[in-house]
Parts: structure tokens; sequence; C-alpha cells
């Protein structure tokens, strides 16, 4: 499933696709997983977004690395409502406050959008990897995922992710 479209063109940020993986595999994202489960655990279930601390997730290095997902237009879409700065860096672009539909083209948002709407509803996390389909740019390395949170006032599912690079 591609991750971005022709509104790239002129960053530099090849085009990507999505593919599911079985568990996390980047240290950083075993370390957010294990934080997650742990607060999943004390909780007895989908933990809230207010358990996840700043202070935590920088000493453990994670602050930089996270984003969190918000469900927009009765469930039709998601929206960035936090966006970590490597994520920021590495791609160039501030996606925070964008809708999937904002810039992924219709069908591959559509993809997408599917993907967090089973992950809500499930409750079950998402693990990927983001693959250059330009084979120049083989040699990037990215880890994604996304684990279900409840909102602050428990009202819907909200998806707290991490995106993570090999060096």
């Amino acid at each position: 499933m591609p991750y971005s479209d022709d509104k790239y063109i002129g960053t530099g940020l090849p085009f990507l696709e999505l593919f599911e993986i079985d568990a996390p595999e980047n240290p950083l994202a075993h370390a957010l997983f294990e934080l997650y489960e742990e607060k999943r655990n004390i909780a007895r279930g989908l933990p809230f977004w207010r358990e996840f601390e700043l202070l935590e997730m920088v000493r453990l290095g994670l602050a930089k690395y996270i984003f969190v997902l918000e469900p927009v237009d009765a469930g039709t879409d998601w929206r960035y409502r936090l966006l970590g700065t490597e994520i920021v860096s590495r791609f160039r672009i501030d996606r925070t406050g964008q809708k999937f539909r904002d810039f992924i083209d219709p069908a591959n948002a559509e993809q997408l959008i599917q993907v967090s709407n089973r992950i809500a509803s499930s409750g079950a996390s998402g693990f990927f990897r983001l693959t250059p389909r330009n084979p120049e740019f083989s040699h990037l390395q990215i880890e994604t995922m996304s684990l279900p949170i409840r909102n602050n006032t428990d009202e819907e599912t909200w998806l707290l992710g991490g995106t993570f690079y090999g060096e």
C-alpha cells in the first residue's frame, strides 16, 4: 500500500509501501511496545492517552518518534493529533492536524483508514514496515506501529504509534 503520492514531489521523499509484520523489530519499537503492554496490563484493557507521560517517553528515548491519530469524519478518516519531531525532520513535512485524505491518494488513503479502523475496533496492535518502491532508496529502513488507546474522555479509541528508522 503506497504511503505517499504526487503531493510529495519535490520533497525528495521516496514512494513508500506499507507491509504488515508480526512484531516490532527495531529496539526503540520494542521499547515503545513494552511500555504500551505495561500500561495495558495495569489498565486491564486499553490504556488512556494521559497514561503516557512525556518525561517517561523522553527518558526512554521515544518522544521524538511517536505519533497520535484520532478518528474523524465519523470514522471515515484519521487525523494526526501529534507527530514527533524526528518524524517531521525525516519526512521534512509536518502533518500535525492533517487527515490521511489530505495527503494520500484516495485509494491508498482508504486502505490506510481501513487498517486504522481495524486496529481501533479490534484492540489489537499493528506493526508495519515502510519500504521504498524505488530500489535506489532500498537502504531506508522504516518501521512503524499503531497501538490502540482510549482518548482521555474515554469516548473513542485513538492510535498511539511510533515510527523508527534503521541507521
